[in-house]
């Protein structure tokens, strides 16, 4: 019988590994939808298709820094860190309510007073 490479278990692995976290998602999401604020969480997308994952963006911005960081609790600080940044840059974003067009009034040539 062939041996299957490491890279097939590598992928295996990682197949299950997002069946297991799926199952999790929607067996929280049911929790969540059946408890007393249900209501507020009706029709929740958990990982909507074609959008980017929060946790991928996460690992993109803190990627240039991971190379600083040695122990678990450094990574750990470090994307805490991350996390409390990118809150703060959206909380402070000033909030920019859409404007009325301008538009510049072009006289009025045709009633000449003279």
């Amino acid at each position: 019988m062939a041996r299957k490479s490491k890279g097939f278990g590598e992928l295996q692995k990682l197949q299950q590994r997002k069946q297991a976290e799926q199952k999790g998602l929607e067996k929280l999401q049911h929790k969540v939808e059946s408890g007393a604020w249900g209501n507020n969480f009706a029709g929740m997308i958990a990982n909507p298709k074609g959008e980017v994952k929060m946790s991928e963006v996460l690992e993109a911005f803190v990627e240039p820094y991971l190379d600083e960081t040695h122990t678990y609790q450094e990574r750990k600080k470090l994307f805490t860190l991350a996390v409390a940044a990118w809150n703060l840059g959206r909380a402070l974003k000033p909030f920019d309510p859409p404007q009325p067009s301008l538009k510049r009034r072009e006289p009025n040539r045709s009633k000449s007073p003279f």
